[in-house]
């Protein structure tokens, strides 16, 4: 996956941002075909091949919704041990740059997830949760679908 690379190869001023963030706030062009007025351009690390490509970040009044590689992140309960969560969790929302790093030297996604929990910030919380609440809401309802019920239906 292309996102995963270009995240990876990040320059260095984007050290410290998290999958998400990376996703939601930053995008790719060409060097010289921006509009440098208030933008912020980041360089790909050298020798990445990416010599004539740019991160430009959005502008802070930018609204944007991420897409997500591969479709939304696994609901908590939809997973058997857990791992899986705990895996897309680490993914999306610490720091990395080598995917075999990903365990911060744990035996288990759930070891390293649990330590990450401990010192992740209440925005990055907030986001988990409201990750988990997207497959709570009403309009995902299984047997509203199966029946071809819509929620406009019920207005």
């Amino acid at each position: 996956m292309r996102v995963l690379w270009d995240y990876s190869i990040r320059g260095q001023q984007l050290e410290g941002i998290n999958l998400f963030n990376f996703i939601l706030n930053t995008y790719e062009a060409t060097r010289n075909k921006c509009d440098s007025i208030n933008m912020v351009f980041v360089h790909y690390l050298p020798g990445t091949g990416k010599e004539v490509k740019v991160r430009v970040l959005w502008p802070s009044r930018q609204e944007t919704v991420p897409e997500m590689c591969s479709g939304w992140p696994p609901a908590l309960e939809d997973c058997e041990d857990g791992e899986v969560y705990e895996a897309s969790m680490l993914l999306l929302f610490d720091p990395w740059r080598n995917l075999k790093k990903l365990k911060n030297a744990h035996d288990s996604f759930g070891k390293a997830f649990a330590e990450f929990e401990g010192w992740m910030s209440m925005q990055v919380k907030e986001r988990i949760d409201h990750i988990q609440l997207y497959y709570k809401c009403e309009w995902r309802n299984p047997d509203r679908i199966a029946n071809g019920n819509s929620l406009y239906d019920e207005l």
